[in-house]
């Protein structure tokens, strides 16, 4: 699945979405956190940090009622299989993930605590100069569930946390790299500010 491919399905499903919810605020919403409980490779015994949590970050885009929402979610895991050791060894990994998810979030006062589901694409790059890797780009569809909590400063700023379960739906080939099972899984685990509007 190119990228192309990848960016007509997350709009059909936020366009989806967005037609059962017209009534929702909108909101905007940049996060930062880690990526945990990945599979393991082979080829950890080259990298650091390959079964530690990444740094990731992106943002949603969405809107929120007083009970349900929805968001269109991008984010990207930088070094997602570690690192090679080696200063001299030109080697990367990254995970780009496109969900567009169905929130149901009751507002409680100034809190809005929420489980959220969903559907979508992910899209692994590795790429290195190394026998052990090589280069090699993966779409597939996948799914997420999760839940977390915002929590209001006023009508139109907040802050969020929340945690999520990714997972391939298909199974995934990456040349020249053994992945502990069939589909790519991890969890997801960061905070936001919130921007309503």
């Amino acid at each position: 699945m190119h990228i192309r491919s990848t960016l007509v399905l997350a709009t059909v499903l936020f366009a989806t979405t967005f037609a059962g919810t017209a009534s929702a605020q909108g909101f905007v919403s940049g996060f930062i956190g880690t990526a945990f409980s990945k599979p393991a490779l082979v080829a950890c015994s080259i990298t650091s940090g390959c079964e530690d949590g990444q740094r990731t970050y992106g943002f949603a885009i969405g809107g929120l009622g007083n009970v349900f929402g929805f968001e269109l979610d991008y984010g990207y895991t930088k070094a997602f299989f570690g690192e090679i050791a080696d200063a001299t060894t030109d080697a990367s990994s990254g995970m780009t993930t496109i969900m567009g998810n169905v929130m149901v979030a009751p507002k409680i006062s100034f809190v809005q605590p929420y489980v959220l589901g969903g559907l979508g694409v992910m899209r692994l790059h590795v790429d290195s100069l190394t026998s052990t890797f090589t280069e090699n780009d993966e779409t597939k569809l996948a799914w997420d569930i999760g839940g977390g909590i915002i929590v209001y400063f006023g009508r139109n700023v907040g802050i969020r946390g929340d945690i999520r379960h990714i997972r391939g739906m298909q199974d995934l080939e990456v040349l020249a790299v053994n992945i502990d099972g069939s589909t790519i899984r991890f969890n997801r685990a960061a905070a936001a500010l919130v921007l309503k509007f």
